[in-house]
């Protein structure tokens, strides 16, 4: 019975040192020294799977005395290539931390490549996206690795002399970027449910959401078709009463539209204030008629183009986006606002004495500024205990246009953690407002805003159990005759 606690004592000493050692071997392995060399192998799995036999193939035919090392470097160009450029992986691969030719521990790399790899995912261009480091590479050019130690001791740049030696005696390795890509086009044909303008926040609507309507869709896109992971869609879909939305959209890095290496691309890649390859461009042609009769008695035709700069890729609501935010938006929208009929009277509207003055075509030319925090400053993205987001916009339309303005909009969430009893309590406050100024430019514009550009109260964006436009005056619909 005596020997029953020290056994106990000797086991629970033995466990000690076993995680100990396992945490010794962790810091050991997350610690080891990585070279890796430049540029990075862009791979189709077929590629990858034959270089790998080749490399098993040599390193067993070197065993024998046979001479088989440029079987790796001919199998890793068999097979269908990528789409995507070399470029622009590198590019993403030095953007999410990955230091080329130059030491990094395996730790650092590893987080590194999993930036990378999140950041290829959410292009939607590829089912997959594996990194392998280890195969030997061949040793960089000998005047690169050199280090004099009369010259490493009177320079002023010794440091870095000493890091490129010390970069010099770990063996370089290959980084291959194995990428299962999708196929180049995707189409579908269907039906589902349509949300008139869910969320918005481009220059042509606010953020709103109506009553559902059961549509028929069918959409087609293309994929990556010049290796940057470009994306093009169309899309074109007919609701239960019969109003019709074509649209197309095209996104692509920023820097792909210039000339490789050029000065406009490297600015692009390397201007502080940007955010490299994922500085993204955005065109967008759209033809759509919203339907606010149930709350304004009228709906609006819509036919409208526009381009868009922002530097979160391929996001098509900024509130979507997992990380701040920043867009500039032009945008060329030709209006129609046409007032509800009456039911019985072919000739009568019936709406209110506003929409019917304001009926007819409209021009609308205007350039936006729009920054989003996204809960980026909270401890969480989607339900938030602690932490601040804030969110502003600025629009300026007018001339060419016939419609002329100022608009400001903007808010600010504050989360507050209280105690951690019964799950965690919090305090929540939020604000948001917004101003618009009509601007006539001399008279070319009048000297009233449109009612298409105005603010709505209501919604479960804005305020839960009311509909868009829900709150505020009323004015009583008449029967008026054309």
């Amino acid at each position: 019975m005596a020997q029953d606690p020290l056994r106990a004592a000797r086991a629970e000493q033995q466990a000690r040192r076993q995680a100990e050692l396992e945490q010794k071997l962790n810091e050991h392995v997350q610690g080891y020294p990585l070279n890796l060399a430049f540029p990075a192998n862009v791979l189709s799995p077929d590629a990858a799977a034959a270089a790998a036999t080749a490399d098993n193939d040599a390193s067993g035919s070197s065993k024998a005395g046979g001479d088989n090392a440029s079987n790796s470097k001919d199998a890793s160009t068999t097979g269908s290539a990528p789409r995507t450029t070399g470029d622009f992986v590198n590019h993403r691969l030095l953007e999410s931390g990955v230091l080329f030719d130059d030491l990094q521990s395996l730790g650092e790399a590893s987080a590194a490549v999993a930036r990378f790899v999140d950041s290829m995912n959410r292009t939607g261009c590829y089912d997959a996206v594996q990194v392998a480091i280890g195969r030997p590479a061949p040793p960089a050019a000998a005047e690169e690795v050199e280090a004099e130690p009369a010259d490493a001791s009177t320079s002023s740049s010794s440091g870095e002399a000493n890091g490129a030696a010390q970069a010099a005696q770990v063996e370089r390795r290959h980084i291959d970027v194995v990428l299962s890509e999708k196929k180049w086009y995707k189409m579908y044909v269907g039906g589902g449910i349509k949300h008139e303008g869910i969320v918005g926040g481009s220059s042509s609507g606010s953020s709103i959401e109506q009553l559902p309507r059961v549509q028929m869709e069918t959409s087609a896109g293309l994929l990556n078709l010049t290796g940057c992971a470009d994306v093009t869609s169309a899309e074109y879909t007919v609701d239960q009463t019969g109003a019709t939305t074509l649209g197309l959209t095209h996104d692509r890095p920023l820097y792909s539209c210039f000339r490789p290496y050029s000065a406009l691309s490297n600015l692009v890649l390397t201007h502080p204030s940007l955010s490299g390859s994922n500085t993204a461009l955005r065109l967008t042609g759209r033809m759509d008629t919203v339907d606010w009769e149930c709350a304004r008695s009228s709906r609006d035709r819509t036919r409208s183009v526009g381009v868009k700069v922002c530097n979160m890729g391929h996001v098509a609501v900024p509130e979507s986006s997992r990380d701040a935010y920043v867009g500039l938006e032009w945008s060329a929208a030709f209006r129609d606002v046409m007032p509800r009929r009456h039911p019985t009277l072919p000739f009568a509207c019936d709406a209110s004495p506003e929409i019917v003055a304001q009926a007819g075509p409209s021009w609308k030319h205007s350039l936006m500024y729009q920054h989003r925090l996204n809960n980026s400053l909270c401890d969480d993205r989607y339900n938030p205990t602690a932490g601040v987001d804030a969110h502003w916009a600025w629009e300026v339309a007018g001339p060419p246009g016939d419609v002329g303005f100022v608009k400001g909009t903007g808010g600010a969430a504050l989360h507050v953690p209280v105690t951690d009893a019964m799950g965690g309590i919090s305090l929540h406050a939020s604000v948001n407002g917004g101003f618009i100024r009509p601007v006539t430019y001399g008279g070319l514009c009048p000297a009233t805003t449109s009612v298409s550009d105005r603010f709505y109260v209501g919604g479960p964006i804005q305020l839960r159990g009311f509909m868009h436009s829900g709150i505020g005056p009323r004015a009583e619909t008449v029967g008026h005759f054309d």
